[in-house]
């Protein structure tokens, strides 16, 4: 590991610090922006108010002026004069309703501002500012002000037309005067309203200018205390940085020199550039020098076409001859380093001493061939035996059913039975050593199945009679579950009858006295499947691999009240996967096995 990597991490903490101060910054430019924005549009929005406020009086002044000298001249141009500039604080009213809908029309807002005789410049201010703070209690004397004005100037406007239609009605002088009156008391009331609108929107303009002082005062204070304190942050985290950085130097060259692993590293030229101190002694090499060019070639060769690729790699065997104690094996685990900018600039990765268990491999591999080679002379040993034993058992056989016959006179009753006892237990050892033999032929590649085209319900039947001939002096049964359109196969006729045998034997021989087995034959995914099922002690589901295996029973000891060697379950399983089938056994203790026979649709015959 360089130096500059913690370094690296020192910069990229300073690095990350001044990206949130910096974040800290634009956050508090952004909101001193938005404060500077908002008063702007207030400020703006009052001076248009003011400005606009004087057209407004001039406008309602006119109009009530005009109205009045129309009651004296009845000249129709001085009643068309009152219309005239009434329209005046009429478009300042009616851009006051636009303005405050939930949904601002700016067109019809806009146009009533002109017919007010409002500046097109200063009419966008004057919305913003409306918007953004009319409902507030900084703008609401002035907006309820100007809502009362707006119902005067209505007022005003429907007197003028009495005023008008009294006259040209030729109304008495009295009738006249009264509507006088009403146009002196409107005006007088505007008058005051006017002035206190024009104070209203003074006051906002003030209390805006303070706030924003205030604010930006505020703001500005935050800055600089944010800067200070960042700064001070950013030098005691440098002084971390750098205690942490020779502590982290100090702790990572202690583990380097004393890991069971060695460390190494390297340029972009493939010369060393770090080599921990065990691996001058694991590499028989000069540890000192290697800063001074060491190739990684020297005795690594083997790694120039993995740093070539540029791609991390794991265990990568290599083989370092030594002087003295003989080769030693080493397992490199290395990735390419790359800086900033993506530029490659060497490989850094650790080194395992592996020699123990290179020679450990290979002890276990040279036990293995031997292993091997003993179970090969083991098998032919079964497969001479059982050969040479299969005689001598045909003789004691043969004889023994000839006597248990009485087939040469007269014998007494006890011996015939003992001759009976003689001729099943040869028949039991030369059906164990018939199974040895097929099993250790099988192992040796030694069967050739002589296939021919199989009726299976043919071979179902023999098989039930094999089986149950076997356990004739037990009272248990074997029920036959078979469609009638099942299909021939093509089939070891001999070898499928001796896998069906052996299944139902086995059956038989676990199950209680009375019981019945099942044997059921079905199609399933286009082959052919059989099954058979009983109810007897049924096997643990963990003991099923072992009874796959010769001469393995699931019970042993004293617990073995059953005879066999074993051999029936593992020959059906070999028998049947020579046919390019399948062997599948399920059980628990105490309900029962069934056992699965799957030959595929190749063994169809069509």
């Amino acid at each position: 590991m360089r130096a500059s990597d913690n370094k690296g991490a020192a910069g990229q903490t300073q690095k990350s610090l001044i990206i949130k101060l910096i974040a800290v910054f634009l956050s508090i430019q952004i909101v001193l922006l938005a404060v500077f924005a908002v008063t702007l549009i207030v400020i703006d929005g009052t001076r248009a108010y003011t400005a606009g406020s004087e057209y407004y009086v001039i406008g309602q002044k006119t109009a009530a002026y005009s109205l009045m000298r129309y009651s004296k001249t009845e000249d129709p141009a001085d009643f068309a004069r009152f219309k005239e500039f009434l329209d005046i604080p009429q478009g300042d009213g009616a851009a006051h309703t636009r303005m405050r809908m939930d949904v601002l029309d700016w067109d019809a807002a806009r146009d009533g501002l002109r017919r007010g005789r409002n500046l097109d410049s200063d009419i966008p201010f004057m919305i913003l500012m409306y918007r953004l703070a009319g409902d507030t209690a900084l703008m609401r004397p002035a907006t309820e002000i100007w809502r009362e004005a707006d119902t005067l100037i209505a007022e005003l406007a429907v007197t003028g037309e009495q005023l008008r239609t009294a006259i040209e009605a030729g109304r008495s002088d009295a009738v006249i005067d009264d509507v006088l009156s009403r146009i002196h008391i409107l005006d007088a009331r505007l008058t005051e309203l006017e002035f206190d609108f024009a104070a209203a929107i003074g006051a906002i303009a003030i209390q805006i200018k303070t706030l924003s002082f205030v604010v930006i005062a505020a703001l500005s204070t935050v800055l600089w205390g944010v800067a200070i304190a960042a700064g001070l942050r950013i030098a005691a985290h440098a002084d971390r940085n750098e205690t942490a950085l020779i502590r982290s130097q100090a702790r990572f060259q202690d583990i380097a020199d004393t890991a069971a692993d060695w460390i190494w590293e390297t340029d972009a030229e493939g010369r060393f550039t770090y080599l921990s101190r065990n691996a001058e002694r694991l590499l028989n090499v000069d540890r000192d020098a290697i800063p001074q060019g060491g190739d990684l070639a020297d005795g690594l060769a083997a790694l120039r076409d993995a740093f070539a690729k540029r791609e991390a790699f794991r265990d990568l065997k290599l083989v370092r001859d030594r002087s003295e104690g003989g080769p030693r094996h080493f397992a490199l685990r290395g990735k390419p380093v790359f800086d900033e900018g993506g530029l490659f600039i060497g490989f850094r990765g650790t080194g395992t001493d592996v020699t123990q268990q290179v020679e450990a491999e290979h002890a276990i591999l040279r036990a293995a061939v031997a292993a091997n080679d003993a179970n090969q002379a083991k098998t032919m040993f079964l497969a001479n035996m059982s050969h040479e034993l299969r005689t001598p058992l045909n003789a004691v056989i043969g004889f023994s059913e000839a006597m248990e016959r009485q087939m040469f006179g007269v014998m007494n009753a006890t011996y015939v039975e003992y001759a009976g006892i003689v001729r099943r237990s040869g028949e039991h050892l030369l059906s164990m050593l018939s199974d040895l033999l097929d099993i250790s032929r099988i192992s040796q590649g030694a069967i050739n199945l002589e296939t021919e085209t199989v009726d299976v319900g043919a071979v179902i039947a023999d098989s039930v009679r094999d089986a149950l001939s076997a356990h004739s002096d037990h009272d248990r049964r074997i029920e036959i579950q078979m469609p009638p359109d099942v299909p021939p196969l093509v089939a070891d006729k001999m070898r499928l009858r001796q896998i069906v045998t052996n299944l139902l034997t086995n059956a038989l021989k676990f199950s209680e006295p009375h019981s019945v087995v099942h044997v059921a034959v079905a199609r399933q995914d286009g082959g052919l499947v059989i099954k058979v099922i009983d109810n007897g002690i049924g096997i643990n589901p963990r003991d099923i691999a072992r009874v796959m295996e010769p001469f393995v029973q699931a019970e042993s000891g004293l617990e073995r009240k059953r005879q066999g060697a074993g051999l029936g379950l593992p020959l059906v399983k070999q028998l049947v996967e020579l046919h390019g089938g399948t062997f599948d056994l399920t059980s628990a203790p105490g309900k029962g096995t069934v056992a699965t026979v799957y030959l595929p649709e190749s063994r169809i015959r069509a």
